[in-house]
């Protein structure tokens, strides 16, 4: 019962969110040519802000040589994500954005807000600065994979150019720093500039989300096919895949690394998704839909894949 209503508090807070964005658009505070420049805005500035702060500000090279398993096991989590969405692509035949769109929400997932208070819980001592160095992996996974899904095909070329983004550009110096000990010397005035310039992040991702649910108006919450195989997708056959290897693999690596990167895998969609599909000229709407029903039905499973958790891996 605890889990639910932990997971159920934290689904409560980003319909309040997502409710400020829909009143912000009723209310005509904002155009839809002023949601897409604040979904640039997002992407661009104020997420590699966020990224950047907690790179640099709460980890050491220390931290990140002895725990390099958890970007690696973040990798798999992503890789993992993409082979499956892709067979459901190919399945059901989706073609276009509706093909993005479910790659992107079944590769990257809700990894930092909805997990933080489980690996608290789970491990009070050292699990929010090993659940950033894990982030760093997914990270990279959604500058290089997760944008390349959005370019539509997949070539060298193309996706080197992908690189070339605040994203991963900001992932790799913020690591590079840290791994060299810089970060030690960053004035503190300018990393309390830096993480109020991140600060927003959430709050505007999720406002996003709110003006597109407001465009829908009632078909935002749609339980329709392609939303119920995605959250299928991410919220049980993704998670059950990795939850086999995680207890094949518990013997040999450190309890606090299988659970992390367990407690990450069973989180829902990315509600960064909406503005990475404005920024990449995708399907926001569809990606809203995705947020919507992906989080009003990991209520029932996110508790369940945390007992099982709790039970056999940690």
């Amino acid at each position: 019962m605890e889990n639910f209503l932990l997971v159920g508090e934290k689904v409560i807070y980003l319909v309040i969110l997502i409710a400020c964005g829909i009143l912000i658009k009723k209310l005509k505070l904002i155009s839809d040519k002023g949601i897409e420049d604040l979904s640039k805005i997002l992407v661009d500035f104020f997420w590699p802000a966020l990224i950047f702060y907690q790179i640099t500000s709460s980890l050491n090279a220390e931290n990140i040589i002895n725990n390099i398993s958890l970007p690696l096991f973040a990798i798999i989590t992503g890789v993992t994500g993409y082979i499956l969405g892709f067979i459901f692509v190919k399945i059901f035949r989706y073609q276009d954005n509706v093909k993005i769109i479910f790659l992107y929400n079944s590769t990257i997932n809700n990894f930092v807000f909805m997990v933080i208070p489980f690996v608290v819980i789970f491990f009070p001592e050292n699990g929010l600065g090993l659940l950033f160095i894990h982030n760093i992996g997914y990270i990279f996974i959604i500058w290089t994979l997760g944008v390349s899904i959005f370019q539509g095909e997949f070539n060298i070329k193309k996706s080197l150019t992908g690189l070339v983004n605040p994203g991963f550009i900001t992932t790799l110096a913020a690591t590079a720093i840290t791994l060299v000990g810089i970060n030690k010397f960053i004035p503190k005035l300018l990393l309390d500039g830096i993480n109020t310039m991140g600060g927003p992040t959430l709050a505007i991702a999720m406002i996003v989300v709110g003006a597109r649910i407001y465009n829908l108006g009632m078909n935002a919450i749609k339980f329709n096919l392609n939303n119920l195989l995605i959250a299928f997708n991410r919220l049980i056959l993704i998670p059950f895949v990795l939850f086999l290897l995680s207890y094949l693999l518990k013997d040999f690596f450190p309890k606090e690394v299988i659970g992390i990167f367990m407690i990450v895998n069973v989180m829902p969609v990315s509600v960064i998704s909406v503005s990475m599909a404005i920024r990449y000229n995708s399907d926001p709407d569809l990606a809203a839909q995705h947020v919507v029903s992906n989080h009003l039905i990991s209520i029932l499973t996110i508790p369940v894949y945390i007992m099982l958790i709790k039970h056999f891996l940690l």
